[in-house]
């Protein structure tokens, strides 16, 4: 009997295997008619995991990855906040290719230090190459550390009956002042 495997990297901001940090301002007054002062909002996202198909099961019903404090959103009080994610496009491996809208993802749980609001959160959304919004929030701490554990699920189905390999694309997370 042959196997074959493919396994499904998503591959962020295509540095694979390290940790970006990435910064968005969102300047707000701190005391009305003084100086104004700028608010940071940090975010470090880790590299998603692989998400292998290894057996007949996978292929037909799909598989589902949990990844704890897979972003870690941290900046100062006060700070109303959204974080969103994008894909490149669809994953590829040589001229193959498997459409990004078969892998969905969502907000799993939240934890951290300190208090903060959370406002919405999306616990499944589907990958593409808009901008959507994973979830808000309001910061209600100085340098909260906010874990935000997510889900990925590829649907499996003939979408996947692709030569095997390895199939990537970049995921690219922001996080902003609204």
């Amino acid at each position: 009997m042959i196997k074959s495997y493919i396994t499904l990297f998503l591959i962020l901001c295509s540095l694979p295997g390290l940790a970006q940090e990435l910064w968005a301002d969102a300047r707000e007054p701190v005391h009305p008619g003084k100086d104004e002062s700028y608010w940071a909002l940090a975010i470090v996202a880790n590299p998603p995991p692989s998400i292998d198909f290894s057996n007949v099961s996978h292929y037909t019903s799909g598989v589902t990855v949990n990844q704890t404090s897979a972003v870690v959103l941290s900046g100062t009080i006060g700070v109303l906040w959204g974080l969103s994610v994008r894909a490149s496009g669809d994953l590829q491996n040589g001229s193959n290719t498997i459409p990004i809208g078969t892998i969905n993802m969502g907000v799993q749980g939240v934890s951290g230090t300190g208090v903060s609001v959370i406002l919405s959160q999306n616990s499944s959304l589907v990958l593409s190459t808009a901008n959507q919004t994973l979830m808000t929030g309001l910061l209600s701490l100085v340098e909260l550390g906010i874990r935000i554990n997510l889900r990925y699920t590829a649907s499996g189905g003939s979408a996947y009956l692709k030569p095997a390999g390895t199939y990537t694309t970049t995921l690219t997370y922001s996080a902003s002042g609204l």
